[in-house]
C-alpha cells in the first residue's frame, strides 16, 4: 500500500491510498478531536489495519519492563499496558510506574496478534537521533472501515469515550464530534474567509487558489487553538512533538493571532506572563524552567499589551509591574544607553548564532515598551526615553543602507524584520525600503523564504538534517520569521515588495497543506529547498501565518479584533 495524494480539511486529514500493483485506490481520513485523548480513523472501504502500540513518556527510550494484555469482543479491543522498572535500566526492579488503558472500537473483523515487532523510524535515522529503531507491540489486525482509539488511566472512562466517539465518527457526524471545544469552522465563517480572500486577487500567488489559502488559514487556526492548555495550568504549548512546554517567548509571539480567535485566552497568557516577570524584569524562559534565560519575552509582552490595550483592563498593581519592569530592565541590562543580552538569550538561542551583545530586535521591543508606558500613563518621561533610544539605535545600528543585526557584528540576519514589525517608526519608509532590499539580497531563497544568516558567508549551512543541525540558526529558514517579514514588508512598503510577499504566502500555504504534519505549520525548512523540517507543529509559525492572512485578506490593520473564526 502506498500514499498517492494527501488532502487537508478543517475537520480531518485525508490521504488517497493505492494498493500496490492493483491500481485500486481508496481514501483514509483521521482526526484527533480536541478535548479527548483519542484518534478517530475512517476508510472509504474496508481494509486491513494493524494496530501497533508503544505508550511512553516522550524521552523515555527504555526497552524493558513493558507489559501488555489484550482482549477482544464485539468490535472492541481493550488493552492494559503496565510499565514497571527493570534492573538492567533502573535502580529498582519490578516496581509499577503506571498502568494505562487503551480502548479500540471498530466495525468488522479482528485477529489478536499480541506480539513484538521491530519498528524503524526513518526520520530519526536521518537526523541521527537514537534509538532509530525500537520494538513495539502489535495488538491486532482489523478488517474495518473505521475505528476509534482512546487512552487513559481510568478503564471505564476510556471505554465510554471510545464508544461515544465511534458512534459519531462512524456516521461522519463532525458536529457531535465538536462537543467539548473541538475547533471546527462553521460553514458561514468558512465562506466568509473564502470570500474575503477572493476580494484581493492581486495578493493571491500564481498557482494557488483562494480556497487553498482559506483552508490553510482554517487549519492553522485549529492547530494554534489545539495547543492551548486551559484550566489551572493555562498556557500555549510551543510545538509538537518535542516542544511540549510553555515557552514565554513563543506564547507572547503567538498572542496576537490567538487574540483574533480567543481573546480571553490571549489576555490570560499576557497576564500570566506579566505576573511572572522577575526582579530583573526578565520573564522565565520556559515552564518547566531551564538554565537558559530569555532577553526578549518582556519586550514581546509590552508589544502585545500595546496592540491589545483596548481589550485589557490593567489593575493598579499590574501597571506598577510594568513601570517597575522597564526600570529594572534598564537598571540591570543597560550598557551605554542600549539593552544588552547574553549568549543564547534571544530567539536565536544556539551558541553557533553568537549573538551576545546588543541585538536589534531587543532595542526595537524596548522602544515599543516605552511607548506603551507613555500611552498608559501619559508621563512625558517615557516618551522622551523612547525618542532618545530611537536616536541611539539609529546611531549604533543604521549604516545608511540597512540595520545591523547586532551593534558590533556586520553579519546579516533577518532580525531587522522583527524591528520593523515592532517599531516601524525607527526608520523612514525610504530607509525601510533600503533595509529590506539589503536583507533580501543577502537572505532570500527563491522558493519563498529567508535564510537565517547571510548566504554569502562561510558560516552559512544550506541544509543539515542531523540532530545537531548546524544549519539551525546559520542557514535554516524559519516560517514564523518568513511570515513576519511578509507582514512587515506589506505594512511598510505596500506594493514595492508584493512579489516577495506572495512567494512567502505560497510557500507557507503549501507547507501547511501538503507537507510535514498535515494542517499544521512546521518550524523550519532548509534554506536550499522548501521542505518541512524541525518540529512539525509550531505555534509561532501558525500564529504569524494567521496574522499575515488576517492583515492581507480578512482584518486589514484592525489589530486585536476578535473575528471568532473558531468555535471556542
Amino acid at each position: 500500500m502506498e500514499g498517492r495524494e494527501v488532502r487537508t480539511h478543517p475537520q480531518c486529514a485525508e490521504r488517497v491510498l493505492t494498493l500496490n500493483g492493483e491500481g485500486a485506490s481508496f481514501t483514509e481520513s483521521f482526526c484527533m478531536p480536541q478535548g479527548y485523548n483519542a484518534i478517530a480513523y475512517q476508510l472509504s472501504k474496508p481494509a486491513e489495519v494493524v494496530i501497533r502500540l508503544d505508550p511512553r513518556h516522550s524521552y523515555d527510550a527504555r526497552h524493558f519492563g513493558r507489559f501488555f494484555d489484550a482482549e477482544s469482543s464485539d468490535g472492541r479491543v481493550i488493552v492494559t499496558y503496565t510499565k514497571k522498572t527493570h534492573a538492567s535500566e533502573d535502580s529498582s526492579d519490578g516496581l509499577e510506574e503506571f498502568r494505562l488503558y487503551i480502548a479500540i472500537r471498530f466495525d468488522g473483523g479482528c485477529k489478536l496478534l499480541k506480539r513484538w515487532a521491530e519498528q524503524h523510524y526513518k526520520y530519526d535515522e536521518k537526523r541521527g537521533s537514537q534509538p532509530a529503531s525500537r520494538y513495539v507491540f502489535e495488538v491486532c489486525r482489523l478488517k474495518t472501515r473505521g475505528l476509534v482509539i482512546s487512552a487513559g488511566f481510568d478503564k471505564g472512562l476510556v471505554e465510554a469515550e471510545a464508544e461515544r466517539l465511534f458512534s459519531n465518527y462512524e456516521n461522519s457526524n463532525y458536529e457531535k464530534l465538536s462537543m467539548q471545544g473541538i475547533a471546527l469552522p462553521q460553514t458561514a465563517q468558512a465562506d466568509y474567509i473564502n470570500s474575503r480572500i477572493k476580494q484581493h486577487p492581486e495578493l493571491i500567488p500564481d498557482g494557488l487558489s483562494p480556497e487553498e489559502i482559506a483552508i490553510a488559514y482554517s487549519c492553522a487556526c485549529n492547530s494554534l487553538t489545539g495547543m492551548l492548555v486551559r484550566g489551572s495550568r493555562h498556557g500555549l504549548l510551543a510545538g509538537l512533538p518535542w516542544f511540549f512546554q510553555f515557552w514565554s517567548r513563543d506564547e507572547l509571539i503567538s498572542a496576537m493571532a490567538l487574540a483574533s480567535l480567543d481573546m480571553d485566552a490571549a489576555v490570560a497568557l499576557l497576564i500570566k506572563n506579566l505576573n511572572a516577570s522577575g526582579i530583573d524584569s526578565r520573564i522565565p524562559n520556559r515552564v518547566p524552567s531551564t538554565e537558559t534565560r530569555c532577553a526578549d519575552s518582556v519586550g514581546w509582552l509590552f508589544l502585545r499589551l500595546s496592540q491589545l490595550t483596548e481589550k485589557l483592563r490593567l489593575s493598579d498593581s499590574q501597571m506598577g509591574l510594568l513601570e517597575k519592569g522597564i526600570a529594572n530592565l534598564m537598571s540591570n541590562h543597560e550598557r551605554g544607553g542600549l539593552v544588552h543580552s547574553e549568549l543564547q538569550e534571544t530567539w536565536m538561542d544556539t551558541r553557533a548564532a553568537d549573538r551576545k551583545g546588543f541585538c536589534i530586535e531587543i532595542q526595537a521591543l524596548t522602544i515599543a515598551s516605552y511607548r506603551l508606558l507613555y500611552e498608559l500613563t501619559g508621563k512625558d518621561v517615557y516618551k522622551k526615553q523612547a525618542d532618545d533610544l530611537i536616536k541611539r539605535v539609529r546611531q549604533a545600528f543604521w549604516n545608511g543602507k540597512t540595520l545591523l543585526d547586532t551593534k558590533d557584528d556586520p553579519v546579516i540576519r533577518p532580525n531587522p524584520f522583527i524591528a520593523a514589525y515592532a517599531c516601524p517608526g525607527l526608520l523612514s519608509k525610504a530607509e525601510w525600503v533600503s533595509c529590506f532590499e539589503s536583507l533580501l539580497k543577502a537572505l532570500w531563497n527563491e522558493w519563498g523564504g529567508l535564510a537565517s544568516v547571510d548566504k554569502a558567508i562561510t558560516a552559512f549551512v544550506p541544509h543539515d538534517d542531523s540532530e545537531e543541525r548546524k544549519s539551525y540558526h546559520n542557514g535554516d529558514s524559519w516560517f514564523w520569521i518568513n511570515n513576519l517579514a511578509a507582514l512587515a514588508m506589506h505594512k511598510i512598503a505596500g506594493e514595492g515588495f508584493r512579489g516577495y510577499v506572495k512567494k512567502i504566502i505560497s510557500a507557507s500555504t503549501t507547507e501547511v497543506l501538503y507537507s510535514g504534519a498535515l494542517g499544521h505549520h512546521c518550524e523550519i525548512s532548509p534554506s536550499n529547498t522548501l521542505r518541512s523540517a524541525g518540529c512539525f507543529c509550531q505555534a509561532w509559525s501558525d500564529a504569524f501565518y494567521i496574522e499575515l492572512v488576517n492583515t492581507l485578506f480578512i482584518l486589514g490593520n484592525r489589530h486585536g479584533e476578535n473575528i471568532r473564526v473558531m468555535r471556542g
